[in-house]
């Protein structure tokens, strides 16, 4: 069985083609709303990579400033 993310993503795939090929007065009222929605689920996918990298290099270094400052209590530096 296909992963439901790949079926909404196909889908919206083919609504969007519906939607550049006959332009959205001419298409249907159901493909254009999927195709707003892929849009606008592509733009917030996009947001929150945008914040979560960042987020990803903050955590690193304050894991390997946590791992120093127990390693050097542990080996009595300071």
């Amino acid at each position: 069985m296909e992963n439901p993310g790949n079926l909404f993503d196909a889908m919206v795939k083919e609504a969007m083609e519906e939607v550049g090929n006959h332009g959205w007065k001419r298409a249907s009222v159901q493909a254009v709303t999927l195709a707003a929605f892929g849009m606008l689920g592509e733009k917030i996918d996009r947001r929150i990579n945008r914040l979560v990298k960042p987020a990803w290099v903050i955590a690193c270094s304050v894991a390997g400033a946590a791992i120093w400052f127990i390693i050097s209590k542990l080996m009595g530096v300071n």
